[in-house]
């Protein structure tokens, strides 16, 4: 897969079950770290199957209205995302409209890093926090 391809399907993760084909596109010692997370939410996130389980686990809290397809630059070593979420905290209702940048470093074919950035004050106003 390509740079592009690979950040791609890891993006397009969000909300999903885990398939056939998911975990391939990391490497075995992957770390995804949510770089602006608020205190006492995930940070960091390390190995396939952990992230798998996190990226799947996002539908329990949120349901997705909108997700418009990301914008991604190629690196000579990864590749950048810009994309946006649109969404409904589960909880209590409240939208959750989002902007997010991910940055993944790729090594022999596989993701070996992911750095997500994001605004934490709407996370925390999703989920009432705030």
């Amino acid at each position: 897969m390509s740079h592009t391809e690979l950040l791609l399907h890891h993006v397009g993760l969000v909300g999903r079950p885990t398939v056939d084909g998911d975990r391939e596109i990391y490497h075995e010692d992957v770390v995804m770290t949510l770089m602006y997370s608020p205190e006492g939410h995930t940070h960091t996130l390390e190995g396939p199957d952990t992230i798998l389980r996190f990226m799947a686990r996002i539908e329990q809290f949120f349901e997705i209205v909108s997700r418009p397809a990301p914008r991604i630059v190629e690196t000579s070593n990864g590749a950048l995302a810009e994309y946006q979420g649109d969404m409904i905290c589960k909880e209590n209702g409240n939208v959750y409209k989002q902007d997010y940048v991910a940055v993944a470093e790729i090594t022999d074919g596989k993701i070996k890093t992911v750095r997500e950035y994001y605004d934490p004050i709407r996370v925390l106003k999703a989920f009432g926090e705030m």
